[in-house]
């Protein structure tokens, strides 16, 4: 790299030698000044010596006067002259002779006298002392000379002197005294000029030497002029110049012009600078040149593909006062919607006038809409085209940035006529493939209950058939048919599941289940299959699994019934496994493990690909003698990719099968936490669990320890009886029917051991009522604990064993206390439409020994609260015609009874609600669904009954499986836990509401959107006075959806609350063979007043009329009238049914 000198020190360099050179020429200058001075000093010196002789000669003159002139005339004035004159010469001489102290002293002398007259002439002429000595020798003559003549006048008289003394005191003196005079000034004389002479001398050569060193220092100084600006020119004017061509050049765009770099560092900086921009210049125009080059290239590429596109590129900007302005259109613009590109451009009206008039305020407000929120602007609409004809077209425009006051749109518009009629006739097909799909649904519903029907009578017969002694081949036929008959039956409950999953109709309950219960309901199921083959039925449960879970455990049970029936199907012996762990939990959520492990006989890898297709096998020797996979693993692995996992495989022929899966379960962590902290308020208790099955064992003594409790195992009486005698325990687990020694028989041995003082507990799965009775007047069981068993329910009846003031459990677990009012001679009337929930507040309404009247409708109300005595009203708000609200304005203000309590009943619990019922002069609120204390304790208040003591309400005493959507527990509450009722209840709710989804969907289809709402406030209210909480949940958000008149939303919760119905539907067991034949309760007769309010639904339309038709017994001799009536409701025949009523109607009157 080269070096070059900067710009300040290559001029301080210039300027110093400059100032050096003018600095000597300056110094040299004032030397010669100095020495002309000097020249002029000597020259003065001269003249004032000049001035000295002249004076001396003068002076000596007067004195020859004044005396001569005293001697020839006799003035005295001439004598004090000459006398004055002499003095002075003396004067001088003095001053002479010290001229250190009086030549220069000018205070000692007289400034008035000639001798100072004389000084001041010598102090110019700068007199050396060698030179004064001559020059005190002539005054020496010249004193000399006077005091001659003074002394020649003292003999004269004056003017009287004779001509001798004249002549003495003139010549003779005169020219002696002349000739010596002149002689001493001659020779001081010559000494000054000598003197002054050498010093000019000296001066004259400082003087020419001083000049020629200026000379010198002139010429020097012009040739330092001369290179200062030949390097000037050098290395800045040249470069300068040379920056200002290439500077022009490059600004002219001669880009490839370029500075040499040369001159100062300054200079040459700019110039590399200068060199750097050009080469940036050089490189952008490359750049622009090539971006030129593809944007033509990309323009013409987009040209060629925009009059290949089928559709319309464009691109439109609005400015801040909303005009749109189309600033291009592609070349196809004219054909897709008939207007020249020009008219386009200059005015987009144009544009929207071609567009149908029954979408241009829709793309109108479109556009707004984009405008307003620098949105995207997509659209849908028909365009006119040059024939005459509309198609439609699709414009889309995306949002491309904002600039001062424009905004701009760039987007195409495209020709989808043969898509929207494409999509037309999908929607057709669509519409039809629902159709069939329902149609399926509805075949495969009405196929699954037309099945089940005569399936349940054939496994009823087959079941009594076997309870009596029959022939041995005759016994062996029934089994056969049994075993046949269930396989059947879980066939079609297969057929359906598929169905259900292929329609996307599968929803998953999220409710809240214990992993025990659902273990040993899997057990109930497993244990004798395993048993009947000798398997040995294995249970691993990590201690860290959730004991409580959400979602749907009917589900999973059903998933490891499947992958464990497969397991026992398969293995000859050995055993099957069921491990469940926790791979994770967070946040009250868990992913659980569950895997099937098995000694059976293995699947070949290239079947494990086809394993889970529908009836498949390994291969077809397997098949014959196994038989097939069925649907099992089919559905199984639907199930549980709705729970969030996959099923796998691991399977080695010959060895066994691992099959597994994770799913993801919510944790009821508040609840987990009360419990534990219940189990830590009983302590560290010592448990011993008694059970023949070790999968059973396994389950109970896995829920111990989570609570903490230390447990053990024992397989029959005799272990259970040593366990005891050797440890103390403080709770034994007893299961009921054991082999050799059963259960109450070693409470009795455990409870006679002395040192025992524990508390035995008893289980059984069955034939709960013999346990009942067997244990009447028994104190060696503390409580009774039902299966399949749950881990609060275990808890809560560990608790309670263990409380020493608990009652004894002479009837364990089978009465639930209530506190019912007596309300005998209370007359209560019940308004409230649906036929399930008049059913329920009747038998519970019954309990109270109150009389109790039943209507459905506001007006019936009326009716019956006029011509009788009422007590108290229980009012359901929504009646059809006259509604709740209606009808206690009636009874307040028209009838004026106001005594009479007034409560409300709603499934709408919203606190305006509420205080609605309270402004309208209702006494009271009671949501649905009912809380049965609660009803209790409102009758009691306002009936102004106190009851004193509990009444044992029984539970039910038909054990009812747990059913999918359900709350058992508050349903059977509000059924009075009659089992029978419920069950009834439950299936009647799920016949009434079958063909309420398909008749929703058609009310909106209609924008029926209060009748929807009616309907579904209906369904909400009798789905939740039954505890069918999944449905009441759907029923909520369809009256939700309806309110806000959202179509979409409303079908779709109406498809997810049809699925719910189904599912409860098909869950349902089927009433047992002995309480089929139980004569019904007596329904009321069909009298004029009952007549009428069924007329008013019938002329109505309303399809509830068909239930409220078969709720009354036909009046004497009319019971043909009657059933033709209800054959025309089924058949809703609206118009026959009401000419059957007019004629029965006529017969009456």
């Amino acid at each position: 790299m080269q070096r070059f000198l900067p710009i300040p020190i290559f001029i301080a360099l210039l300027l110093g030698g400059m100032s050096l050179v003018l600095g000597l020429t300056l110094f040299q200058t004032a030397q010669t000044a100095k020495a002309r001075e000097h020249l002029v000093l000597l020259t003065e010196q001269d003249l004032a010596m000049q001035e000295v002789s002249q004076t001396l000669r003068q002076n000596l003159t007067d004195l020859q006067s004044a005396a001569r002139q005293y001697a020839s005339l006799g003035e005295r004035k001439q004598l004090r002259t000459h006398e004055n004159l002499l003095k002075g010469f003396r004067d001088l001489r003095n001053l002479l002779s010290d001229p250190a102290a009086h030549l220069h002293n000018t205070a000692k002398r007289p400034s008035d006298t000639p001798a100072a007259l004389f000084v001041d002439h010598l102090s110019q002429a700068m007199i050396e002392d060698s030179e004064l000595a001559s020059l005190r020798r002539a005054l020496d003559t010249i004193i000399d000379m006077g005091l001659l003549q003074a002394e020649l006048l003292k003999g004269v008289i004056p003017g009287k002197a004779s001509p001798q003394v004249l002549l003495s005191l003139s010549q003779p003196a005169r020219e002696s005294l002349a000739r010596q005079l002149d002689h001493h000034i001659a020779q001081t004389q010559k000494a000054v000029e000598a003197r002054l002479s050498s010093a000019k001398a000296q001066q004259h050569a400082r003087v020419q030497r001083i000049q020629s060193q200026q000379v010198f220092l002139l010429v020097c100084l012009g040739l330092l002029i001369i290179l200062t600006l030949l390097l000037a020119q050098r290395y800045m004017v040249s470069p300068l110049r040379h920056l200002v061509e290439a500077g022009t050049a490059i600004g002219s765009g001669k880009y490839h012009t370029r500075a040499e770099i040369f001159g100062v560092r300054e200079i040459a900086e700019l110039a590399g600078t200068l060199n750097w921009m050009a080469d940036s210049f050089q490189s952008d125009l490359k750049a622009r040149e090539r971006a030129e080059q593809r944007a033509q290239q990309t323009e013409r590429r987009l040209r060629q593909i925009n009059e290949a596109s089928p559709g319309v590129l464009w691109e439109f900007q609005i400015d801040d006062t909303g005009h749109v302005q189309l600033s291009f259109v592609g070349g196809a613009f004219e054909q897709l919607y008939s207007v020249p590109r020009v008219a386009a451009m200059s005015d987009v009206r144009a544009v929207l006038q071609s567009v149908h008039p029954d979408e241009r305020q829709r793309v109108v407000q479109g556009l707004r809409k984009a405008a307003d929120e620098d949105a995207d602007f997509t659209s849908e609409h028909r365009s006119l085209r040059p024939d005459g004809s509309y198609r439609w077209v699709r414009a889309y425009g995306k949002f491309h940035e904002r600039s001062d006051q424009l905004r701009t749109w760039t987007g195409f518009s495209v020709d989808i006529q043969e898509l929207v009629e494409l999509r037309a006739q999908l929607e057709t097909a669509l519409a039809a493939a629902e159709a069939g799909n329902r149609s399926k649904s509805e075949f495969l519903a009405t196929l699954s209950h037309e099945i089940r029907t005569p399936m349940n009578a054939i496994l009823g017969m087959t079941h009594l058939a076997l309870q009596n002694e029959l022939p041995p081949r005759q016994e062996e036929y029934l089994h056969r048919i049994d075993s046949s008959s269930r396989l059947l039956l879980r066939i079609i409950n297969d057929i359906l599941d598929v169905s259900k999953i292929d329609a996307g109709r599968m929803d998953l309950e999220h409710l809240e289940f214990s992993l025990e219960q659902l273990l040993d309901s899997v057990n109930d199921v497993i244990a004798v299959r395993a048993q009947e083959q000798n398997l040995r039925l294995k249970l691993d449960i990590a201690d860290d699994v959730p004991r409580l879970l959400l979602g749907d455990s009917l589900r999973l049970g059903q998933v490891l019934i499947n992958l464990l029936g497969n397991a026992i199907k398969f293995t000859e012996h050995g055993y099957v496994k069921l491990i469940i762990r926790c791979v994770d939990y967070t946040e009250g959520r868990a992913r659980l493990y569950f895997a099937v492990e098995d000694s059976g006989i293995g699947i070949e890898p290239e079947a494990q690909a086809h394993l889970f297709d529908a009836f498949t096998q390994a291969d077809s020797s397997t098949t014959r003698q196994y038989g097939g996979t069925g649907l099992g693993l089919t559905i199984a692995r639907q199930l549980v990719r709705l729970m969030g996992g996959e099923i796998a495989v691991d399977s080695t022929p010959g060895e066994g099968s691992t099959f597994s899966f994770e799913a993801d379960l919510d944790v009821p962590e508040d609840t987990l936490r009360a419990m534990a902290e219940h189990a830590s308020s009983l302590g560290a208790l010592n448990c011993l669990v008694v059970d023949d099955s070790r999968s059973a064992r396994k389950v109970i003594v896995s829920a111990l320890k989570h609570f903490g409790f230390r447990a053990e195992e024992a397989r029959n009486g005799a272990q259970a009886l040593q366990a005891v005698t050797e440890r103390a325990f403080d709770i034994v687990l007893l299961d009921w029917r054991m082999p050799d020694m059963d259960g109450l028989e070693t409470a009795r041995r455990i409870q006679a051991i002395p040192a025992f003082k524990g508390r035995v507990i008893m289980i059984t799965s069955y034939g709960r009522e013999e346990l009942m009775r067997e244990l009447e007047g028994d104190s060696d069981v503390d409580a009774v604990l039902l299966k399949p068993i749950s881990s609060p329910i275990l808890l809560d009846t560990i608790a309670a064993a263990r409380d020493p003031s608990r009652q004894k459990l002479s009837q364990p677990n089978d009465f639930v206390p209530m506190r019912i009012p007596e309300l005998a001679g209370k007359h209560i009337l019940l308004a409230e439409d649906n036929a399930i929930g008049r059913e329920l507040m009747q038998e519970l309404l019954d309990a109270t020994h109150a009389r109790l009247s039943i209507v459905a409708s506001g007006e019936e109300a009326l009716a019956a609260f006029s011509e009788d005595d009422i007590d108290l009203v229980l009012l359901d708000l929504q009646l059809p015609g006259m509604s709740g609200w209606d009808t206690a304005k009636v009874i307040r203000e028209e009838l004026e009874r106001r005594d009479v309590p007034l409560l409300a009943m709603s499934a709408d619990p919203r606190p305006e609600t509420r205080n609605r019922c309270l402004n309208e002069g209702l006494n009271d609120f009671i949501a649905k669904p009912v809380d049965v204390g609660l009803l209790y304790d409102k009758l009691a208040e306002w009936l102004d009954v106190h009851p004193t003591e509990d009444t044992l309400i029984a539970r039910p005493r038909r054990r009812i499986p747990s059913l999918p959507g359900v709350n058992l527990d508050a349903g059977l509450a509000r059924a009075s836990f009659n089992g029978e009722l419920y069950l009834r209840l439950l299936n009647e709710l799920c016949a009434r509401f079958a063909a309420l989804p398909n008749e929703l969907s058609q009310l909106i289809e209609g924008a029926q959107w209060a009748e929807v709402k009616a309907r579904v406030h209906a369904l909400k209210g009798a789905s939740g006075n039954l505890g069918a909480s999944t449905i009441r949940k759907h029923c909520e958000a369809a009256e939700q959806y309806a309110e806000r008149e959202d179509r979409n939303g409303c079908l779709s919760m109406i498809q997810k609350l049809d699925s719910a119905l189904n599912t409860l539907r098909e869950a349902l067991p089927q009433p047992d063979e002995e309480h089929s034949i139980v004569e019904p309760p007596p329904r009321p007769v069909l009298d004029p007043q009952a007549l009428a309010s069924l007329r008013q639904l019938v002329v109505a339309g309303d399809a509830t009329a068909r239930q409220r038709a078969k709720s009354f017994s036909a009046p004497p001799g009319q019971d043909k009238r009657l059933r033709q009536i209800q054959e025309h409701l089924d058949a809703f025949a609206f118009e026959e049914a009401a000419q059957q009523l007019d004629e029965l109607a006529s017969h009456l009157s």
